[in-house]
């Protein structure tokens, strides 16, 4: 992707490089994370941009697939550590509620 095809902060940020590979963060497994609700790319969970040269790009563009799911695998389990602990905590305020009632 060349940079005029980048929002212009992202682009700004990206220094010299006159282009960039996106890879979006989705699972492959995952065809909800393939493409949003109207059939364009969806990014998922976030998206990975290496900008550099041109050529360099190109040899590398395969290669950035595997660190885009592994950092994709890495989100999701920290969202699901979070509703994991967030259950948790549920219950133990369930269980307290139940073994401590109020009196009236």
């Amino acid at each position: 992707m060349s940079r005029t095809g980048l929002q212009q902060d992202l682009a700004a940020e990206l220094g010299e490089a006159h282009s960039a590979v996106v890879c979006p963060l989705a699972l492959p497994d995952r065809p909800e994370d393939q493409t949003a609700p109207d059939g364009s790319a969806n990014p998922g969970t976030g998206t990975l941009i290496v900008a550099g040269d041109e050529r360099n790009l190109i040899v590398l563009q395969d290669s950035l697939v595997t660190p885009a799911a592994q950092a994709a695998l890495a989100i999701e389990r920290i969202a699901l550590s979070e509703e994991v602990d967030r259950r948790k905590s549920e219950a133990c305020s369930r269980t307290w509620c139940r073994t401590h009632p109020t009196s009236s």
